[in-house]
């Protein structure tokens, strides 16, 4: 992958962008209107997709579209008109910058990445009242959804990182099939140094090309997941496993990711005996992708695997 420097962009001819940056790989070019499209721009610290056409007259890339993508829009489900939206140009300007280390649960290893405080974020935005919230949504530039309970924000550190400092580009590399992957315009990230046991949730609530957070109610994501009233406390406590460690790909009953088929629905209970789905879910040689399996970091392993069956099972009576 190569990156590019350029001397300027003209924008439609009348605007002139100093020093702007891309890279070359999802450039795409359509001969029959001689536009180049180009998803990532860098200008200072804010990060633009554009459309350009090359002028080869004056050797010069002439911006015809050009959309803000370095920047991030709050909501609240409870406020239906409440919509703020910050650049990272404004956010920095706002926050201290801080640079932290952490354990990618993706590529396997440390990096070291330049963020702000998630949860000074929040308080600029909504103030503290947010954190007496049940759940927090975001959502990725392709319209990609995930949450997390409030609560964990407040237990553990979390960042809104844009870059990356050992590394010149801001991208990861998955280590299971070795494809490169576009984190920008921002990534959550969580201190798992410091917090080892964030280490077994994987990438749980680690959303890259994050586009937006939005405070929400957690029975308006969960409504048809949330196991019945009455049911035993392994079942409840399974629940919350399965929400942690399935959910971001998984759905159940129509709840939760979109990565991987529903739990429930795909007959992983119904066709399936509780000892096969255990093996399915600890063993690493048995599991169709590692990242099934429940990692060895969790200390209370073999019973988390057991409250997750319980829930499936229940869930497969309910639907």
């Amino acid at each position: 992958m190569k990156s590019w420097q350029l001397a300027s962009l003209t924008l439609g001819g009348l605007m002139t962008i100093a020093q702007p940056a891309f890279s070359d790989s999802k450039v795409t070019y359509d001969p029959n209107t001689e536009m180049v499209y180009i998803p990532r721009v860098q200008v200072g610290n804010d990060q633009y997709e554009a459309r350009m056409k090359y002028e080869s007259a004056q050797a010069r890339f002439v911006l015809t579209e050009a959309k803000l993508i370095s920047a991030l829009t709050f909501k609240d489900r409870e406020q239906p008109n409440f919509n703020k939206i910050l650049t990272l140009t404004e956010i920095v300007a706002q926050l201290p910058q801080i640079d932290i280390e952490v354990f990618d649960p993706v590529e396997n290893r440390n990096k070291t990445f330049r963020g702000v405080s998630t949860n000074a974020l929040l308080d600029l935005i909504y103030g503290e009242q947010w954190r007496n919230r049940e759940e927090l949504l975001t959502t990725a530039l392709d319209g990609y959804q995930s949450s997390f309970p409030v609560e964990r924000l407040l237990k553990y550190d979390s960042y809104v990182a844009y870059e990356q400092i050992d590394r010149p580009q801001f991208i990861l590399i998955k280590a299971a099939d070795g494809k490169l992957v576009e984190l920008g315009p921002f990534w959550l990230i969580w201190n798992n140094i410091t917090y080892p046991e964030l280490k077994a949730s994987v990438s749980y609530a680690w959303p890259w090309q994050l586009a937006g957070f939005e405070l929400v109610k957690f029975a308006d994501l969960f409504a048809n997941s949330i196991p019945p009233a009455d049911s035993s406390e392994q079942i409840q406590t399974g629940f919350l496993s399965t929400r942690e460690f399935c959910m971001n790909c998984h759905k159940v009953n129509g709840d939760g990711g979109k990565k991987a088929p529903d739990l429930i629905q795909a007959g992983l209970v119904a066709n399936n005996t509780n000892a096969r789905i255990k093996e399915l879910i600890t063993n690493i040689n048995v599991a169709p992708v590692s990242g099934m399996v429940l990692r060895d970091e969790l200390s209370n392993r073999d019973q988390v695997a057991d409250d997750i069956i319980a829930y499936l099972k229940a869930m497969e009576i309910k639907k």
